[in-house]
């Protein structure tokens, strides 16, 4: 029977109790291409506009290229102000933000021009 102190534990157990004593064995093994070497509570789940963040990116200010992807939020690392374009919208607006705030807008731009914060992570 498997451990059941481990975080994998009534999973294993339930294999071992279906597929035999080798199933523990089989996945545990970071040799099995499918397994990933950290296990994912929450793996299975969709990924959606409330979920954690999964990707995160810098973001470099640029007064005319778009993001390379949308984020879902994004964060600031130091106080002050940052130009940005919400995905649907036809203007720029000028934020105040402070340091280590996180802003819930979907953005397809961050402007150089009129943007003082540094460290700015899109959260995806």
């Amino acid at each position: 029977m498997a451990q059941k102190n481990n975080h994998y534990g009534y999973f294993y157990s339930f294999l071992q109790n279906i597929f035999g004593s080798n199933s523990f064995a089989l996945l545990k093994s970071k040799k099995h291409k499918h397994m990933p070497d950290t296990f994912d509570r929450f793996g299975h789940l969709a990924d959606t506009l409330i979920s954690p963040t999964r990707i995160a990116f810098t973001i470099a200010p640029n007064d005319t290229n778009k993001l390379d992807e949308i984020p879902k939020a994004f964060a600031v690392g130091s106080a002050g102000t940052i130009v940005v374009r919400a995905i649907d919208s036809s203007e720029d607006v000028l934020l105040t933000v402070v340091a280590g705030q996180i802003v819930p807008l979907r953005i397809s731009h961050v402007r150089d021009s009129g943007t003082s914060v540094t460290g700015i992570v899109g959260c995806a």
